[in-house]
């Protein structure tokens, strides 16, 4: 099998994450009309005002219950478990006053899962998706939930594309969907490739995917398509303000030629 690009390149291009809590960072980066690829991963032809369903209101939905208890996980810092009980708390207050303010619903959910609450954190992005539908960060977190903690990889799968839909430039889904695919479900598919190709077409010339289909291909051992996207990174490197990275995939690409 051959070496991973990332491995010598030291490239880091996986989820968007908050450090040691796992909440999705999200920018609106618009939306993009998506295009059919041979090995799709079911993504295609999607409108760029998808909305996978109607807002709801407060008063349509049950709100998660903002007296679960919180504990602070006990490998932390004793001043880092004090000041994430406040944060909590001061969530929990702000909640109470107001059911309306996405920021704290997300806030909440973050220091639930931390504290490996993951049902409390699931009760909230879901009540989070009826809210707020239009925003990916709670289909996403859903995605990382049931991938590497209520493990259903079925849900997970369906959660990052709808996060994808809903926003065909959140490149964190694109990665995530293609690491559920590659390691852990329909690995024997082509679905780990499709969903990249996918997230090219709806963000043409994205250095991160372009590396990360680059890497897929010299795992497979399929050398051309390994060399083909490996040359579209090296084009989009500097563009994409990542120069540094020239040498190292030309290095590789003189290896794929030898």
């Amino acid at each position: 099998m051959q070496r991973s690009l990332f491995s010598y390149a030291g490239i880091i291009v996986g989820l968007i994450l908050l450090i040691g809590i796992g909440y999705f960072v999200v920018r609106d980066l618009g939306l993009v009309t998506v295009q059919s690829s041979e090995d799709t991963a079911g993504l295609a032809n999607l409108d760029a005002d998808y909305i996978p369903v109607e807002e709801q209101g407060a008063e349509n939905l049950t709100t998660p219950d903002l007296d679960r208890p919180y504990t602070a996980p006990d490998n932390l810092p004793e001043d880092i478990q004090q000041d994430s009980t406040q944060r909590v708390a001061d969530a929990v207050e702000a909640l109470k006053k107001d059911a309306n303010n996405p920021a704290q619903w997300l806030t909440l959910a973050v220091y639930r899962k931390a504290s490996a609450d993951y049902d409390g954190a699931e009760e909230i992005w879901l009540y989070y998706t009826k809210r707020w539908p239009g925003d990916v960060t709670a289909w996403a977190n859903l995605g990382d939930l049931y991938t590497n903690f209520k493990v259903d990889y079925p849900k997970a799968e369906e959660n990052y594309k709808t996060a994808i839909r809903v926003n065909p430039s959140f490149i964190p889904g694109y990665r995530a969907l293609h690491d559920l695919y590659r390691v852990k479900y329909k690995a024997e598919t082509m679905l780990a490739a499709g969903v990249l190709k996918d997230g090219l077409t709806n963000n043409p010339g994205n250095f991160e995917l372009l590396i990360v289909l680059s890497d897929y291909y010299i795992q497979k051992e399929m050398k051309a398509e390994a060399k083909a996207y490996l040359e579209q990174a090296l084009a989009a490197a500097e563009p994409a303000g990542r120069g540094d990275m020239a040498p190292l995939i030309q290095a590789e690409l003189d290896k794929l030629n030898q």
